[in-house]
């Protein structure tokens, strides 16, 4: 499959992202929903945090899409780090550099 074309992605983990979505289109309007839903949690998170010190929460990225819906535990191989990184930037881009 064409995702396996991408660094880092073995067949077990281009099942799991096939399986959860069979086509780049399905991925990508899941992807923007989730970056929608990431930047009004961010600005919420700005408003109150307003005059208050440093804490141990942290915003959340869009690039965590992957990792958040197939990271798995630790007994599970799920799709992480660079790799969720590299595909989340791959198929949710709106527009490709040249």
């Amino acid at each position: 499959s064409m995702i396996q074309r991408v660094s880092g992605v073995s067949a077990e983990k281009a099942v799991q992202v096939l399986q959860r979505w069979p086509t780049p289109l399905s991925f990508f309007k899941e992807a923007e929903v989730h970056r929608l839903e990431v930047e009004e949690e961010n600005e919420a998170f700005d408003e109150s945090q307003t005059g208050k010190g440093k804490g141990k929460a942290k915003k959340r990225k869009a690039e965590d899409f992957v990792t958040e819906v197939l990271g798995g535990d630790v007994a599970q191989r799920g799709v992480k780090g660079k790799v969720a990184t590299r595909l989340f930037h791959l198929f949710a881009a709106e527009e490709y550099d040249e």
